[in-house]
């Protein structure tokens, strides 16, 4: 633990090393060099990680306020907890190397079995929340703030099940088109062979007397009903223009159009994505649309947002922003999705963005 406070630091590790013993005395156990430190306890970081597992943003809040009131480090509590749910990815990918944790063994045992109620994109989904929580504490003087925001926004993600999980569960019935009945075929039918009618006699046919039949005058004939005449179809132009909303004004550069269009209506077009597809334009709030050129479009993400990038990189996702870009401008592009620096990222929320390569 003194080594990794250290950060591999030889000089830093044996200062620190002085400073424990001389407050701790004879005896020298975990507990006290994490009070030394200024580090995290682990049941801590377990009841924080149970508190994010079931959900319970209220729990989350309140173990970071004990720790807060203790006199924890807000800025300790973030990177302990990245520290932990990485440990959690190590025991969930390998549980037969404990040494790759670094922790006692019963202490490793424990994370062992609490990684077994994550999932392994929720483990990776709170590693990149832990690590944009922790580049934010480098810029603002609100650790508490940054700390509190991140535990709710790990309560608050979407929980993902893995595919193999859903297939196998027995209560998930895939709908099918109900059957039709097959005609029988005549093959599979038992001929009967119909009983004879009886013979029954007619009575004597009666010559029929005459009658005398009044015969009418015609009456006029009656005018036909003409139908009346079906009203004439709508133009359909109109209504295809209200749909392609907003208009685009081309000028003498078409490509320059398209993105400030798309740069100007980069809300409003995130929200639309996200009346059909909540993650996807949940995931992309925290993109934005960089340049067109030759119909493809390239939308920037921060290198720090994997997760962001895994999934709004997949050919299904793309489709869907092709066709919601469809919806807004009438264009349908191909999407391009990369991550930039975090420093070329922020020139690219400003105004002006046809810097880009």
């Amino acid at each position: 633990m003194i080594a990794r406070a250290s950060d591999g630091g030889m000089r830093d590790a044996q200062s620190l090393f002085d400073q424990v013993v001389s407050l701790a005395g004879d005896t020298l156990t975990l507990e006290e060099v994490e009070l030394l430190l200024g580090g995290v306890r682990l049941d801590t970081l377990i009841q924080l990680t149970e508190a994010i597992r079931t959900r319970n943003a209220l729990e989350a809040i309140e173990i970071v306020h004990n720790a807060y009131n203790q006199g924890q480090d807000m800025a300790h509590v973030v990177r302990d907890l990245l520290a932990h749910f990485r440990n959690l990815m190590v025991c969930k990918s390998a549980p037969n190397r404990p040494e790759l944790v670094g922790l006692p063994e019963d202490a490793t045992q424990t994370l062992t079995e609490q990684s077994q109620g994550l999932s392994m994109e929720d483990i990776l989904q709170g590693i990149d929340i832990l690590f944009e929580a922790e580049r934010r504490l480098r810029v603002t003087a609100s650790s508490r703030a940054v700390c509190e925001a991140a535990v709710v926004k790990l309560a608050k993600m979407p929980t993902t099940v893995e595919i193999e999980a859903l297939l196998g569960r027995g209560d998930i019935v895939l709908q099918t088109a109900p059957p039709t009945a097959a005609p029988v075929s005549d093959t599979g039918k038992k001929k009967l062979n119909p009983a004879p009618a009886p013979t029954v006699e007619s009575p004597p046919v009666q010559e029929p007397s005459p009658v005398a039949v009044r015969v009418e005058p015609p009456s006029p004939p009656h005018e036909e009903m003409q139908p009346e005449p079906l009203p004439e179809p709508l133009d359909p132009e109109p209504a295809k223009q209200e749909n392609h909303s907003p208009h685009i004004q081309m000028d003498d550069e078409p490509d320059q159009d398209v993105i400030e269009t798309l740069i100007d209506k980069w809300d409003h077009f995130t929200h639309m994505v996200a009346t059909n597809y909540i993650q996807i334009g949940s995931l992309l709030s925290d993109a934005v649309p960089v340049s067109y050129r030759d119909g493809s479009l390239h939308l920037a993400i921060p290198e720090s947002l994997t997760f962001h990038y895994r999934n709004l990189s997949t050919a299904e996702s793309r489709k869907v922003i092709s066709e919601k870009v469809r919806e807004l401008i009438g264009i349908s592009p191909q999407v391009v999705v990369e991550c930039v620096p975090q420093e070329r990222f922020s020139g690219f929320r400003q105004p002006v963005r046809q810097q880009y390569e």
